[in-house]
């Protein structure tokens, strides 16, 4: 007789749905299939304990966490890196760039999220690194004080805009 993984289920937790001559096959070769049986009698008793106040709160709250959006404040971050007259700055000659490039970062207190802007002559582009997955996700970029917004995917990323505006914070808005 041929057993299905959904014969053994059965056995464990409706036995009362499986037909009398499969029933009395798995009880008669129970040795058989112990691997299986046993790990569905773990299953099974488990699923009958109760689940802690805690860890359905935990559950709640990444569930939650999941679901809503979340606004993130970015400040900028301030450089003091200044070389000391025991260090050298070495660099070999290259031809010169017309273009002048400029880069500001900005991150927010709890150092989850790093954004970066590369002001070029012609185009800029946002970077955003942040310490968890934020992939498909939506984000909504508010440049303060201009209050401009720009909305993409987070699989758009890097993104170009045109504007070359003083920036003093940005707010991230992400959700799903």
């Amino acid at each position: 007789m041929k057993i299905s993984e959904q014969d053994l289920f059965k056995f464990i937790f409706y036995p009362d749905s499986l037909p009398q001559n499969t029933f009395s096959f798995i009880t008669n070769n129970k040795q058989k299939f112990s691997n299986e049986l046993e790990f569905l009698e773990n299953l099974n008793s488990e699923m009958k304990n109760e689940i802690t106040q805690n860890v359905l709160d935990k559950l709640y709250k990444r569930i939650e966490r999941l679901n809503n959006s979340v606004t993130i404040i970015l400040e900028p971050e301030i450089s003091n890196h200044k070389l000391n007259k025991s260090e050298y700055c070495l660099a070999a000659a290259s031809a010169r760039q017309n273009e002048q490039l400029r880069c500001e970062t900005f991150r927010d207190k709890e150092n989850l999220y790093l954004l970066k802007i590369f002001y070029g002559k012609t185009e800029n582009k946002i970077y955003l690194f942040a310490k968890h997955e934020i992939q498909n996700k939506n984000i909504e970029f508010t440049f303060i004080p201009s209050n401009k917004k720009l909305n993409l995917n987070s699989n758009e990323l890097p993104v170009s805009f045109g504007d070359n505006e003083t920036v003093s914070q940005i707010q991230l808005n992400i959700s799903n």
